[in-house]
């Protein structure tokens, strides 16, 4: 990934939250940012509190159809918030806040 890309820099952010939650220093795994968040064995309970905080803080919603492969890695979810495909040519299924 690009550094200083809106993709990066929003991955940058989803970190430092999901860090703030875990303990997990992401930036500095081997993948950085491409990590499987499902490797790092969060708690269930704890990634629902990290996606509603990622609704909070960005003004941004999960649909009920994000697909699962968004949630792989936060690059991926950096790029559905954005946007973008997440990574498998899906388009983006969530929606900005009003």
């Amino acid at each position: 990934m690009e550094t200083g890309s809106p993709v990066g820099e929003r991955a940058r952010q989803l970190a430092t939250q999901l860090s703030h939650l875990t303990g997990i220093d992401i930036a500095e795994l081997p993948e950085g940012f491409d990590t499987s968040l499902r490797s790092l064995d969060i708690d269930s309970l704890v990634f629902i509190d990290f996606l509603v905080r990622t609704e909070e803080e960005h003004g941004f919603e999960w649909d009920e159809e994000t697909p699962p492969e968004v949630f792989e890695t936060l690059t991926s979810m950096a790029r559905w918030m954005l946007g973008e495909p997440a990574g498998n040519g899906a388009g983006n299924g969530g929606s900005k806040c009003s």
